[in-house]
């Protein structure tokens, strides 16, 4: 429905128990599994995109209409959106080094095929899972907030720059028909994190991990939670054409958060660092000598890893705050306590 100043009202997923239907793309991944479970606690219908038959059943699992396509099968999607209220796009290639083409297609092209389904769907509202790293490109993030212009190039990875054109064309495609917000959260972490804290531990146990200046910036983190409940208010108070910061709230070094995160696998990481300036430049000359060559395995470093490490990371959620009413629903501390108990389906 639409109100004097001919905005869009998406009835609240909240306060609309059974009336709501809600369409999600990357619905069995990390993200899209604990977004599912809340909509469904909610009391909203959901259908889920599903690209692959073990992805389709995690989906039924998890309560939600199993919708079989991919990214870049508009007609499934479209017809998977009919009826539905809002569109949460949590499907993306992530990582630090990979095909460049398989970034695009991904998270340019299936970005404009989501958005494509949900206009010829009739849906009023899309909310893109979008990252702080959209501003990588090696710069300190010290404080940010949502006036920072997203670069137009530069960016430390594939992934980054990918990022950074899809949430450029949800942005654009705002309009009256369909009102598009994006949330953008850092270092995503919880239950079923199945990438970062691995990743972490695989260096640890291999020897490899080092502290680049003995850990000492700052970062902001967002618990899984934290995201999805961000996610879920912008899809009833964001404002359209709107991006937001969502964290954990105060920052913390990155030692802190990692030496409580990888206890939680029962590893401790050591005291070993190595200077910024050093592994900054590394990084660096490791990933030239990998897309020169080119080898098809990933490097040992790269630029994404150290800055991550090596930089302030540091974003300013007080728009979320201010126009959502978000504030996070897990404190680190009750998260870190949780790792380990994410719900079997």
């Amino acid at each position: 429905m639409a109100t004097s100043d001919d905005r869009l009202v998406v009835p609240s997923l909240t306060e609309s128990k059974g009336r709501m239907k809600a369409f999600v793309t990357g619905g069995s991944g990390f993200v899209g599994r604990h977004l599912i479970r809340r909509l469904i606690r909610d009391g909203s219908e959901v259908a889920a995109l599903a690209r692959s038959e073990s992805a389709a059943q995690r989906v039924d699992t998890l309560g939600a209409e199993a919708v079989r396509g991919s990214l870049a099968d508009v007609a499934a999607m479209t017809a998977g959106m009919s009826g539905c209220d809002v569109v949460f796009h949590c499907a993306a290639h992530v990582g630090s080094w990979g095909d460049p083409m398989v970034f695009r297609a991904v998270n340019v092209d299936g970005t404009a095929n989501v958005i494509e389904a949900a206009q010829a769907a009739g849906v009023t509202r899309l909310v893109q899972l979008s990252t702080e790293s959209v501003f990588l490109d090696g710069r300190e993030l010290d404080g940010i907030d949502e006036t920072m212009p997203i670069p137009q190039r530069g960016h430390l990875s594939d992934y980054a720059a990918s990022k950074a054109e899809s949430e450029r064309l949800v942005t654009a495609a705002n309009g009256p028909d369909l009102e598009t917000v994006a949330v953008r959260p850092r270092l995503i972490w919880g239950p079923g994190d199945g990438t970062w804290l691995p990743g972490l531990k695989e260096k640890v146990d291999s020897g490899v991990f080092r502290w680049i200046d003995d850990g000492k910036y700052l970062g902001s983190t967002c618990h899984v939670d934290n995201v999805v409940e961000g996610m879920v208010l912008a899809a009833e108070k964001g404002q359209p054409g709107a991006s937001y910061f969502i964290t954990d709230g105060p920052p913390r070094t990155f030692r802190e958060f990692v030496t409580a995160y990888l206890a939680t696998a029962g590893v401790t990481p050591g005291d070993a660092s190595v200077p910024g300036w050093l592994m900054r430049g590394v990084g660096a000359a490791v990933e030239t000598t990998w897309r020169i060559l080119p080898l098809k395995s990933p490097p040992p470093l790269n630029r994404v890893e150290v800055s991550m490490a090596s930089h302030p990371m540091v974003l300013d959620d007080s728009k979320a705050r201010t126009e959502l009413g978000y504030r996070p629903v897990i404190t680190v501390e009750q998260g870190m306590a949780g790792l380990g108990k994410e719900p079997a389906a």
